[in-house]
């Protein structure tokens, strides 16, 4: 998902509020910034949660949730642009990135 899902949502419930066209949850999918609070895990029927949307300084990975939105964006000379690319398999959890120059493209 890009931003969240509602603390307390179902997955398959989720799912298909997005499908229903349901506002609340498409603008939650795409804008939220709220982030759990400590300990909420992933919604019911998702062993992991992967989420974008708001810049971190690193990844961060707790309750069930991955947060993996570096600022590839935004970047300064003492904090170059940093694409996170996550890859699951299984329960396992590998992260890469890829600095780019101040100015270049990210391709």
């Amino acid at each position: 998902m890009h931003a969240n899902v509602p603390e307390g949502c179902a997955w398959d419930e989720f799912a298909e509020a997005l499908e229903g066209d349901v506002r609340d949850a498409q603008s939650c999918a795409v804008w939220s910034r709220r982030e759990p609070l400590a300990g909420v895990r992933a919604p019911r029927g998702v062993r992991l949660a992967v989420h974008g949307h708001t810049p971190k300084p690193t990844v961060e990975h707790r309750a069930g949730r991955l947060w993996v939105d570096t600022g590839a964006v935004y970047g300064t000379r003492a904090r170059p642009r940093q694409l996170t690319m996550t890859e699951v398999q299984g329960r396992e959890v590998s992260v890469h990135s890829i600095i780019a120059p101040l100015g270049g493209a990210m391709g």
